[in-house]
């Protein structure tokens, strides 16, 4: 923490072992002293910290859906939980058109700020190119190539998108290295995992990319897809 020094004593005496001992009950309160104000800065600094996080994750709750699109005869949930103050979960629709509903669910690789601030540049670029196109995986065939040219090599996002046709009731999606789409009936057999072939966004380039494949499901009444 420090040096203390003391020399010449007032009476031109030698130090003592009673000068000792007051010398180092001096030097334990200024230590303690020099540790009571490092505390207290890390203490602000920590405040202000937890402040930032909490405005970030206000504007993270902003990026997410604050409520389930209305389909007349589907019922949609979702719900989100992140495990620190800001993360990289992802989830939300879009309108593709009036007839055709997109859902994704998404992964940043990392979690805090650095996972949250990629999530909403992934937003922003799905939103963007959802439109052009009714195929998820053409759609994430796009959305690699912008996330590969503008983040870091380390970065990567898993992804499950998919479009949802409200009169057919068909479900198209593709799967980018992210979990199985879950499907189960009113049946009560056991639950389908659909796991088709699929990279990871961020990853690779488009020629390898390019074995990220749409897949179909036909919805009857009383099924459930989990994502």
């Amino acid at each position: 923490l420090g040096v203390m020094a003391v020399v010449n004593k007032r009476d031109g005496q030698n130090f003592n072992p009673r000068d000792m001992s007051l010398l180092e009950s001096l030097s334990d309160q200024a230590a303690v002293t020099v540790d009571i104000v490092k505390l207290y800065d890390q203490l602000a600094k920590q405040h202000r910290l937890e402040k930032e996080l909490e405005v970030a994750r206000e504007f993270q709750q902003m990026l997410l859906p604050k409520q389930c699109p209305q389909v007349n005869g589907i019922e949609i949930a979702a719900f989100s939980e992140p495990a620190l103050e800001v993360g990289g979960d992802y989830f939300d629709f879009l309108w593709i058109d009036e007839e055709h509903l997109g859902i994704v669910i998404g992964d940043v690789s990392g979690k805090g700020i650095p996972g949250a601030l990629v999530m909403a540049m992934v937003r922003s670029i799905l939103r963007a190119e959802c439109r052009n196109s009714l195929s998820p995986a053409d759609v994430l065939r796009r959305v690699n190539e912008y996330i590969r040219k503008d983040t870091k090599a380390n970065v990567f996002i898993t992804m499950t998108y998919a479009v949802l046709d409200i009169k057919s009731r068909l479900v198209r999606f593709a799967r980018a290295g992210h979990e199985p789409l879950i499907t189960c009936n009113e049946t009560g057999s056991e639950p389908s995992l659909f796991t088709p072939e699929g990279i990871a966004l961020g990853l690779v380039g488009e020629e390898i990319f390019n074995i990220t494949v749409d897949s179909e499901i036909t919805l009857a009444n009383g099924d459930m897809v989990v994502l």
